[in-house]
């Protein structure tokens, strides 16, 4: 099935899409037929999302999708289709996140497709599927025989919080229109693999992983911070002047030294973008601490805290907007508080 043109995902903890039946009523129909959500998106993406939290996408119109692997490196070409069907996955992750965070303020814990633990799917109305992960096979088969729905999935105990959260028909219908904004982009993979990043900065916080959340929130962070140095620097280049030698205020000679990391590293590029009005100045105050906090870990071996590990997925998520126009809400769940 891996060269099926369909993919997904069951969000775990559990996700329970729409309104929760009387106590001990159970559904009418079996739970891989309880489509809630069916959507063609501009970008080419055909999505489906059931009750139970499984959301399943079609990629077989989407031009950005890689074609089915064939030849020697087949195995390779493989990989990198897969690899690429788990930046949407986990970019619609993003963005379900935000839609229930702006609509009804709910913080809910995250999480991580990877390509083991994708569904891959012949088709998009396949009920057939395939995964390399023993624990998500036993928890969809689960759900699939359990036709009661809620309370079986609550006595079942298959997700780490103590019941579903509650998620709206409109919820999922606007995390689809935000991930078909991501995919219409400029560069939707190179874009989509910032925002996966910007999610596991986040979700690690969850998970008390500290570290990895400051490396995954700087990457995204500083790779931003270039996109923001080029348009500056394109803005700046000007238009030619009549008796210049040079055809614009930035020749190209100039502009590959402007672009050098080694003359221009990214805190003199942050600082020059900073005191232009090219970026924020709260932002960069922001910037600043978050890259200290790195510094203090390569050079001093200096652990982070959570406050450090917070900033920097803020900070990723401020940049997404800054840079590329992507309006994220990544809230941490606070499962400090609730362990205590």
């Amino acid at each position: 099935m891996s060269d099926g043109t369909a993919a997904g995902y069951l969000h775990d903890p559990a996700l329970w899409i729409g309104k929760v039946p009387p106590r001990g009523v159970g559904r009418k129909t079996d739970a891989r037929d309880d489509v809630v959500l069916r959507a063609h998106l501009r970008s080419g993406l055909r999505a489906k999302a059931f009750r139970d939290g499984v959301f399943v996408f079609d990629f077989s119109d989407w031009k950005d999708d890689l074609p089915k692997p064939t030849g020697k490196d087949r195995s390779e070409r493989a990989a990198a289709r897969i690899d690429r069907r788990a930046v949407v996955l986990n970019t619609h992750i993003a963005c379900l996140h935000t839609a229930m965070f702006r609509l009804g303020s709910t913080v809910a814990e995250k999480m991580l497709v990877t390509p083991r633990t994708m569904l891959r799917l012949s088709d998009l109305d396949a009920r057939r599927y395939s995964t390399g992960d023993g624990r998500v096979r036993a928890m969809v088969d689960s759900a699939g025989r359990r036709a009661s729905g809620w309370d079986d999935a609550v006595r079942f105990g298959r997700f780490r919080t103590p019941q579903p959260v509650r998620v709206r028909k409109k919820e999922v219908a606007l995390s689809f229109q935000i991930l078909d904004d991501v995919l219409r982009s400029r560069t939707p993979i190179q874009t989509g693999l910032l925002i996966q990043l910007a999610l596991q900065a986040c979700s690690a916080i969850e998970d008390h992983r500290y570290l990895q959340s400051l490396e995954a929130g700087w990457v995204v962070t500083e790779r931003l911070l270039q996109v923001l140095w080029d348009t500056y620097l394109t803005q700046r280049g000007g238009s030619p002047r009549v008796g210049d030698e040079d055809a614009a205020a930035i020749s190209p000679a100039r502009r590959r030294h402007l672009k050098d990391p080694r003359a221009y590293p990214s805190a003199v590029i942050a600082e020059v973008l900073s005191l232009a009005g090219a970026l924020p100045h709260g932002l960069h105050r922001r910037l600043v601490t978050v890259r200290r906090a790195r510094d203090g870990w390569l050079n001093q071996a200096r652990l982070p805290t959570r406050k450090d590990a917070r900033r920097a997925s803020s900070v990723a998520t401020e940049m997404l907007w800054e840079a590329e126009g992507i309006d994220l809400s990544l809230e941490a769940a606070d499962t400090v508080a609730r362990e205590r």
